[in-house]
């Protein structure tokens, strides 16, 4: 073979970081299927996205026309609008705010499953969004996050195992 061969100390640390790993999908995808109210707070999460996207469109526009009345040499028209823009950006920046606190508040709630504190916020809300696309127009479908949930959490064991053999020498 061409290449080189990891020692113990680094197979063991493979298997360490992978059982890890696995763990935590696992943990996210329980907290997931045992959300009673999964979908709604999805649908919130993306309805707060959503008031973002508006706000900062607005704002955009508000921004096109007064410049278009400053270079129109339309003053009064500028001003309005320029007050109509700060308005606009205070609106936009709280709904920045209320969107990051509804996808903290989302994510702690994922975290309340100790095993989905191995994955970062934003691997646990893209395994929200990963189920969510899967179980859309289906519900019933949310029971499969829990039935992969258990194959994680054996895949993870089986790791684990595995280190403990690399670990203890059982193993070439």
């Amino acid at each position: 073979p061409s290449g080189k061969t990891l020692t113990p100390a680094q197979r063991s640390e493979f298997f360490r970081l992978y059982a890890r790993h696995f763990r935590g999908v696992a943990g996210a995808l329980q907290a997931i299927a045992s959300m009673p109210d999964f979908n709604r707070q999805m649908e919130e999460l993306h309805a707060a996205a959503q008031r973002v996207v508006d706000a900062n469109a607005q704002y955009s526009e508000l921004t096109f026309a007064a410049d278009q009345a400053r270079s129109d040499g339309e003053p009064a028209r500028y001003a309005a609008l320029r007050q109509q823009m700060e308005a606009k950006g205070k609106q936009y920046q709280q709904a920045v705010i209320a969107r990051e606190q509804s996808r903290v508040a989302f994510v702690q709630r994922l975290k309340a499953t100790a095993d989905a504190r191995y994955l970062d916020d934003d691997s646990l809300l893209y395994a929200a969004s990963w189920i969510e696309r899967r179980v859309h127009g289906n519900p019933d479908k949310i029971a499969a996050a829990g039935q992969a949930a258990n194959l994680f959490r054996d895949l993870a064991g089986q790791f684990e195992a595995a280190e403990k053999a690399v670990s203890s020498g059982a193993s070439s």
